[in-house]
């Protein structure tokens, strides 16, 4: 899928990364919607509550969650590494979890870390973008139980804020407020215009369909 993807990705996007960086490749397929090893966070709590209140078709009733985790903490149990580890092959630590998302032939490797992109594409910067690079489809909790096995300090690697169903519109209400929403988390025509059709600010008190 990822050669797929950055075989017809050049004609419809401009600023698309050279054919060999594989990192970058990564980063926006993931922020365009493609299943990849990237799972993404974000270092705005109020960016990461906007998606865990997005509506879900087929379930109003499903709560959600604001998932914390320690980059820090992570490299250093999983890597060896100080800090967050950069979106590049030159690292080699990245470099041997990237390359068998683009080549069969390349064993994958049972390790995950925590890494910043670069910030080839908008939303990466208004989105305030981090990943987590995952060699094999073992989940974060998994890895806190293997890491931490019945460790007091699960907390300090990884935490989860349960967000209730019924309180979900209300904090969508309120992130609007603070100019957290669609058009300024995915800053496109489209999601303007769906930003702005659905404002109650450009509609007239008397609910009329005539925007002014």
């Amino acid at each position: 899928m990822l050669n797929d993807f950055r075989t017809h990705a050049p004609i419809r996007y401009m600023n698309s990364p050279v054919e060999g960086d594989l990192c970058s490749w990564l980063a926006l397929a993931q922020h365009y919607g493609l299943p990849t090893r990237l799972l993404d966070w974000t270092l705005s709590p109020l960016v990461a509550a906007y998606f865990a209140t997005e509506p879900h078709v087929d379930d109003d009733d499903r709560a959600g969650a604001i998932w914390v985790l320690n980059p820090m903490k992570l490299n250093k149990m999983v890597a060896d590494e100080d800090g967050l580890i950069c979106l590049t092959e030159d690292n080699e630590v990245v470099a041997d979890l990237v390359e068998p998302a683009f080549d069969d032939k390349v064993p994958s490797i049972r390790r995950v870390i925590a890494v910043v992109p670069c910030q080839r594409d908008l939303r990466h910067l208004v989105q305030q973008s981090t990943f987590t690079l995952h060699g094999n489809d073992l989940s974060l909790q998994a890895w806190r139980e293997e890491l931490m096995p019945r460790s007091a300090e699960h907390g300090s690697l990884l935490l989860c804020a349960h967000i209730p169903s019924w309180s979900k519109v209300q904090i969508r209400e309120e992130l609007d407020r603070l100019a957290v929403h669609e058009a300024s988390l995915f800053p496109d025509l489209a999601n303007l215009a769906r930003f702005v059709s659905r404002d109650k600010r450009h509609w007239k008190p008397n609910n009329d369909a005539t925007s002014v």
